[in-house]
């Protein structure tokens, strides 16, 4: 998108293992910015974009942690009001005429606000802002759990979306329910799921799947060195796992996909004509 406003904002991802993930194209777009404002979890993968680029801010300040209690934080504000002090920051510097550059964690599209956001803001200006893709958590959970989405299809939810609304849900395929660790958290200030989240989200699960159907809390490397947290467990274990911020919930299928005969008669075909 071009435009002949002074200034734009290209939103980049480094994925979830920065040092290993982060392509050239999103390398060189980092070297070559006016101003770069960052969003990145790891120390490590912090003072690699340092050294590409000594003009850079980090984002996690605007979230302002509060007081700990033991391994977790509470936020002095919501992450809503966080966001939106982060938008304003990377848009006003493309306003004043900078060539900036916004890096968030995995992909920068998925699970994020303020990118989208900033994106809509600026281009709704006049200014050339552009999004490009990273490697997410989806993507290594298919490649750690050994997954195929295309075998049976995939549907995925935010857990806290999934258990406050009604979501038809066809157990035949996999289901990935995202933040578990904040699952049931109205208030956006929790860095932990909400008192009885995670009871209320296996109760909401077990009206599909029986108590003993295998699930896995998934949490992707985020270090070359380092191996990913694949814990199978039956359902009703659930309520009582261990969950964190970057904890993710797989469910394989349950049963079979059902064939639509009727559709099947229109082609012309049998079910013994399908290939899989």
């Amino acid at each position: 998108m071009s435009t002949d406003k002074q200034g734009s904002l290209t939103v980049v991802g480094t994925g979830i293992n920065t040092l290993a993930h982060c392509s050239l194209e999103t390398k060189a777009y980092i070297e070559q910015a006016d101003k770069v404002y960052s969003l990145v979890s790891d120390v490590a993968g912090q003072a690699w974009i340092q050294e590409l680029n000594p003009r850079v801010v980090s984002l996690m300040p605007y979230y302002q942690f509060g007081a700990q209690e033991g391994d977790d934080y509470e936020l002095r504000r919501s992450r809503a009001d966080s966001y939106e002090a982060m938008v304003q920051a990377v848009v006003g510097a493309v306003q004043e005429g900078q060539n900036v550059v916004a890096i968030f964690y995995g992909h920068p599209g998925v699970f994020a606000f303020p990118p989208h956001e900033a994106i809509r803001r600026l281009r709704a200006l006049g200014y050339s802002a552009r999004m490009l893709p990273g490697i997410s958590a989806e993507d290594c959970l298919y490649a750690d759990l050994g997954v195929d989405p295309g075998d049976t299809g995939c549907a995925q939810f935010e857990a806290s979306t999934f258990l406050f609304y009604k979501i038809p849900l066809n157990t035949a395929s996999a289901v990935i329910l995202w933040q578990i660790g904040v699952v049931g958290d109205h208030t956006l200030q929790r860095l932990r799921p909400a008192a009885g989240g995670l009871e209320a989200l296996t109760a909401r699960l077990r009206r599909h799947y029986p108590a003993e159907h295998p699930v896995a809390v998934y949490e992707a490397a985020t270090l070359p060195v380092a191996s990913p947290r694949i814990d199978w467990m039956p359902l009703s274990a659930l309520a009582g796992a261990r969950v964190g911020l970057a904890s993710t919930l797989f469910i394989p299928p349950l049963g079979r996909l059902e064939l639509d005969l009727a559709a099947l008669r229109d082609f012309g075909l049998s079910p013994e004509q399908l290939v899989g």
